[in-house]
């Protein structure tokens, strides 16, 4: 495997986990700790990943600086996995050209 690639990947992968984390860590300060880091979790990944069941934390649709942060989550999140997908895409294709 090129260390380009190596790096691009790791790079991918570390950002997802900043985002993942990052996400969760903050709907659990926005929410006080009155939501489980568990569901705090699920929310960033329905968000981060566009599926969108809803707002699944009890109480998060009153709270308009959750809404914003939802929306930021939003940007870097599909951003973040954006380029993490293409990475691996490009590492796929660009490895089936070369062999």
């Amino acid at each position: 495997m090129d260390s380009s690639f190596r790096n691009r990947l790791l790079v991918g992968l570390v950002a997802m986990t900043v985002v993942i984390l990052g996400g969760a860590t903050g709907y659990w300060l926005l929410g006080d700790g009155r939501w489980g880091w568990f569901d705090c979790l699920y929310m960033t990944v329905i968000t981060v990943t566009t599926v969108g069941y809803g707002e699944t934390l009890p109480g998060i649709d009153e709270m308009g600086s959750a809404r914003t942060f939802t929306m930021v989550l939003l940007v870097f999140g599909t951003g973040t996995l954006v380029y993490f997908a293409s990475t691996i895409t490009a590492f796929i294709v660009e490895g089936e050209l070369k062999h």
